[in-house]
C-alpha cells in the first residue's frame, strides 16, 4: 500500500521544529509496506519575476555545468545553480514569459533548420539520381508594349 504525506509550514517560527513535526509522518509511512519513506524540503525561493527550474537525472555522469552554460547562452542572462544528489536547481533573473518566448523562438529556428536540412538531403539525393534539384522556372518576359502583356517561356540553355 502506498501513501503520501506532506507538511506545508507557513509559520517561520516553527522551522526549528520541522524534524519533530515531520518524523511521526515518516514513521507511519515506513510501516505501510516495503517501500522506503523519504522527504524533500522546499523553500529556496526566487524573487518575483524570476525563473527557477529543478531537473533530475539519475545518471551520475550528467554534465550539469554544461547544461548551466547552455542555459546562460540561450537565456542571455547569468544563472545560479547547485547540484543536490541526482537533481540540479537553476535560478535566473529572466522572467518566465521571456524564457518561454526564447524557447519558442529556438524551437521555431530548430524546425526551420530541420526543414532546410531535409531539403538539402533531398536535393543531394536528386542530384545523385541525375535529376535537377530545382524544377525549371518559367521566365516571364515583358512584351514590347510596356509590360501590359507578358509572355511565359521556359528558360533555354542561357537561362
Amino acid at each position: 500500500m502506498c501513501g503520501i504525506v506532506g507538511l506545508y509550514l507557513k509559520d517561520p517560527s516553527l522551522e526549528p521544529s520541522l524534524g519533530a513535526l515531520f518524523a511521526p509522518m515518516l514513521l507511519s509511512m515506513g510501516d505501510r509496506g516495503p517501500d522506503s519513506a523519504g522527504f524533500a524540503i522546499y523553500g529556496d525561493e526566487v524573487p518575483e519575476g524570476s525563473l527557477k527550474l529543478t531537473l533530475q537525472n539519475e545518471d551520475p555522469a550528467t554534465d550539469w555545468q554544461a547544461l548551466a552554460t547552455r542555459f546562460e547562452q540561450e537565456l542571455g542572462a547569468p544563472l545560479e545553480w547547485f547540484r543536490n544528489a541526482s537533481a540540479a536547481v537553476f535560478k535566473t533573473a529572466v522572467a518566465e514569459d521571456a524564457a518561454r518566448e526564447e524557447q519558442q523562438l529556438a524551437h521555431e529556428a530548430e524546425q526551420a533548420q530541420d526543414a532546410e536540412d531535409a531539403r538539402d538531403a533531398e536535393d543531394a539525393e536528386d542530384a545523385e539520381d541525375g535529376h535537377d534539384a530545382e524544377p525549371a522556372a518559367a521566365a516571364v518576359v515583358a512584351a514590347e508594349d510596356g509590360g501590359r502583356d507578358a509572355q511565359v517561356r521556359e528558360p533555354g540553355p542561357d537561362k
